[in-house]
């Protein structure tokens, strides 16, 4: 996951969750006993739905200020 983050950072922002994403699954495939459970095109739909979920909430939630640490 440090890889494709890292391997990412120079795209644009609207690209980077996709490249991620298709970075992350490539890399997976390199041990592929281990992690490989679904086809790259299930596993690329699932995230991008958690993805929308996950945005879909924090807007619901809206947002959020640090709370003081306690003593």
């Amino acid at each position: 996951a440090l890889k494709a983050f890292v391997d990412t950072q120079e795209l644009p922002t609207s690209r980077q969750f996709e490249a991620r994403l298709i970075t992350l699954y490539d890399l997976m495939e390199l041990y592929p006993g281990q992690l490989r459970q679904m086809e790259k095109a299930e596993y690329l739909d699932i995230k991008r739905r958690e993805r929308q979920n996950q945005i879909r909430l924090q807007r619901t939630i809206g947002p959020t200020t640090p709370h003081a640490a306690g003593p």
